[in-house]
């Protein structure tokens, strides 16, 4: 698939959330991004209670500080994301993020603060290096957090003989408005994306349909998220790339023909009339 994401190089301009109809409602009425502290009954969720624990217990003092940074007032309203809509929009099972979907753009000059194997990185979005130092001097240039849930967070143990652990995923979180370019819903754009995404999963269903998987969804996680940190090597077939394009490996996501089908068919059901709307922050 074309979606393939690196860990080696991150950075996005452009990204993507689902959001629900209640909150596509107020989005178009009071123009406010970021609204949501913690969802509900669930917490400001796993990456901040790992940037908490990194903040006392990190052993370098500048990832303290920086960890500290993320998770106080910068990050403290926030949105979920990936760069591609269909990586995200089944979620987890029992879980139901909505299906209308925005599209967000960071200024160029953001930086991106990577969460990953127990450090913070930090690069700009042509994925070049910035020092911690210059971030802990400049937060207001942060505007997205990549976590990924590994095993330094909990997530899947990986090495050559044994595969264990919780489950993984990844996602960029969002928060800082000041970075933030443009956001928009309902425009001819974001539906010619949605239905490019479309088109990509109907190219790999028919190519998957005959092979069904034969692990098991807890297995399959573990693994595709242990394969992560090999980047895009050895992508020898489409359910390694498909693999390798995920933003969170649920057993909604399986490479299983039934699965891709209820994904397309969900994602056909998002499809929408554009009737856009458009915002620049500080602008108005």
């Amino acid at each position: 698939m074309a979606q393939t994401f690196d860990l080696a190089a991150p950075a996005r301009r452009e990204l993507y959330s689902w959001t629900t109809d209640e909150q596509a409602a107020a989005l178009r009425s009071d123009r406010v991004l970021f609204t949501k502290v913690e969802q509900e009954g669930l917490g400001p969720g796993y990456a901040f209670a790992y940037l908490s624990q990194l903040a006392t217990a990190a052993i370098n003092p500048q990832q303290q500080q920086l960890a500290s940074l993320l998770g106080g007032e910068l990050f403290s309203k926030k949105r979920y994301a990936w760069s591609e809509p269909w990586a995200t929009r089944m979620g987890w099972p029992g879980e139901d993020y909505g299906g209308n979907l925005l599209r967000i753009v960071l200024k160029p000059e953001a930086w991106l603060v990577v969460v990953s194997g127990g450090a913070l990185i930090v690069s700009d979005l042509d994925n070049q290096p910035v020092a911690i130092d210059q971030a802990i001097l400049h937060p207001e240039r942060i505007g997205a957090i990549l976590y990924v849930k590994d095993a330094a967070a909990g997530g899947p143990t990986c090495n050559s003989s044994f595969i264990g652990g919780g489950d993984g995923y990844r996602e960029f979180i969002l928060g800082n408005l000041a970075m933030v370019e443009e956001w928009s819903i309902g425009t001819q754009e974001i539906r010619a994306r949605l239905a490019a995404n479309i088109a990509d999963l109907a190219r790999f269903f028919d190519q998957i349909r005959a092979c069904p998987p034969s692990t098991s969804p807890v297995q399959w996680n573990l693994q595709v998220v242990c394969d992560w940190s090999l980047g895009l090597s050895n992508l020898d077939n489409e359910t390694l790339a498909y693999e390798r394009s995920l933003a969170i490996p649920s057993s909604n996501y399986l490479p299983d023909p039934r699965q891709i089908a209820t994904l397309i068919e969900t994602l056909q059901g998002d499809l929408f009339e554009p009737d856009p709307f458009v915002v620049k922050p500080g602008s108005q």
